[in-house]
């Protein structure tokens, strides 16, 4: 059973579409699971197809989907919830002159470079000093297997514009035209993994979605962090007004324009969360989140605090979750002036800064936010965060689903992560088995080989069959709980639940 993509990969709200299974579906019957009630798949009478319905209601975002049968489960698969109108792109529409014409904007398009050498192309109508974005998801949001190059051409046909990433492998145009007519967008791609060869590349799984609009289009909120519903400075293009609020749902976030901001990326504060500007001086108590700008070339943001000898403190300067262009680089001085320590990216695949230490004396001391390579410009934002290091920990789970054969037994195991010295025992159970499977529960002791992970060992019956979504959480003598959590297909993203799948014995 692999399900290896969906196409269409998303829909509108309270609308329904005809989605196509790319890969194999397997032997029916077929089942999907999807993380939000408001969004429904149904059969039709083909095994490949299903429809995809969203409630009126339904909030726009992410949402998770799989598929499975008695034979195994797909990877899990995104669908995308949408607030403008749709369309879905028809070929050829290779060149200027077979391009599908948009004439009414703001629209989504759904698309697919669907063999090699693909090239899709758009024409809209703009007028002269419209600002005009167009934006891509595909390899980040969707998982697309391809790097997407989008390019703006003239009313004559010559390109003026060209983005190859931005959120991502994903592209963004945001352009003011300067005289009116019929502009393209002109979109190819290359595979997400480099291979030798040259052309431009496609394939059933290179599926993406494309925002076009002249009206309102969010970049980011300030600021940039979620945790409560007061109001935000909303920051983008053609916006009808600064300040909005973000509507509070139990699990999720939205906006109510266009974005390729993922808010379920932002971290959640604990404490005040401010802006630069709102800053009566720039000395910080704990724990302090404040989000900044470096808006100008070589610019360098001071921020002070007051910490004791010995004080467990941690330090970030964050900007990847915002798509930010900025590349921070955190410095940390003593109350003697001198540099303590100086971080560019904290580990080879994470470019944003963290510095976490034991204070070495009372007394005040500066922090230094700037980027990198000295750019800086409106939208280069950042996330400062200066907080007491505490004793925590978190729970790691495999990301991959897990399958195991009736009558057998297989492990699971749970990373263990402890912080700031977090010496306390974990018990780690899993929640949510059916009928016919037993469980082993598992402590993680402060020393070890458990405090670093431990194995929950699952035994199922010969007549158990199963697949779904189960829990695992970690639990202190205090009576704290935490969710296990693993990777999401979107960076940035978690998953609180791990994915099994029980099949009939071999015979």
């Amino acid at each position: 059973q692999q399900v290896t993509g969906l196409f269409l990969a998303g829909v509108r709200q309270g609308e329904t579409v005809t989605v196509k299974l790319i890969g194999k579906p397997g032997t029916a019957p077929l089942e999907v699971w999807c993380s939000r009630d408001e969004v429904v798949f149904g059969e039709t009478n083909k095994s490949n197809e299903w429809t995809l319905t969203a409630a009126a209601d339904a909030i726009p975002g992410l949402c998770w989907v799989r598929f499975y049968n008695a034979e195994g489960t797909s990877p899990l698969k995104v669908v995308i919830i949408g607030q403008l109108s749709e369309a879905t792109e028809t070929e050829p529409n290779d060149a200027v002159p077979e391009a599908n014409e948009f004439p009414e904007l703001p629209i989504t398009i759904n698309g697919q470079l669907g063999k090699s050498e693909d090239v899709d192309t758009f024409a809209v109508n703009l007028e002269s000093g419209q600002t005009f974005i167009a934006s891509v998801d595909a390899h980040r949001t969707l998982g697309s297997p391809m790097d997407p190059v989008l390019q703006l051409l003239s009313p004559r046909g010559f390109v003026i514009e060209q983005v190859d990433d931005h959120h991502g492998n994903d592209p963004r145009i945001v352009f003011t035209a300067q005289q009116s007519g019929t502009y393209y967008v002109r979109m190819f791609a290359f595979p997400a993994d480099p291979n030798s060869s040259i052309g431009f590349s496609g394939a059933e799984t290179y599926i993406y979605r494309l925002t076009l609009t002249t009206g309102p289009f969010v970049d980011h909120v300030e600021p940039l962090t979620l945790g409560d519903a007061s109001r935000r400075t909303v920051r983008g293009w053609n916006l009808p007004e600064e300040t909005m609020s973000l509507s509070l749902h139990p699990k999720r976030y939205s906006l109510p324009e266009p974005t390729s901001l993922i808010l379920d990326r932002l971290p959640r504060a604990q404490g005040p969360s401010l802006r630069e500007s709102e800053l009566d001086q720039s000395s910080l108590t704990f724990p302090a989140h404040v989000t900044g700008t470096i808006a100008q070339p070589k610019e360098t943001d001071t921020y002070t605090f007051t910490g004791s000898k010995g004080q467990a403190v941690f330090v970030s300067a964050v900007s990847q979750p915002f798509d930010s262009p900025l590349d921070p680089l955190l410095k940390l001085f003593g109350p003697d002036g001198k540099l303590i320590k100086e971080v560019d990216d904290t580990t080879r695949n994470f470019a944003d800064a963290q510095i976490a230490l034991a204070l070495p004396e009372d007394g005040k001391y500066r922090v230094e936010v700037t980027d990198r390579f000295g750019h800086g410009d409106e939208w280069s934002v950042y996330l400062i965060s200066i907080v007491e290091d505490r004793p925590q920990y978190e729970l790691t789970l495999p990301a991959d689903p897990l399958s195991m054969e009736a009558g057998k037994t297989v492990d699971v195991t749970v990373t263990v992560n402890r912080q700031g010295g977090f010496n306390q025992e974990i018990a780690v159970r899993l929640h949510g088995l059916p009928d016919g499977i037993v469980v082993s529960d598992a402590i993680s002791l402060p020393s070890g080989d458990s405090a670093k992970s431990v194995n929950l060992t699952l035994t199922a019956s010969h007549e158990v069959q199963f697949s779904g979504p189960l829990r695992v959480i970690g639990t202190v003598p205090d009576g704290h709980s935490s969710f296990a959590t693993s990777a999401a297909p979107v960076e940035g993203l978690k998953l609180d639940s791990l994915w099994l799948t029980v099949t009939a014995p071999k015979k």
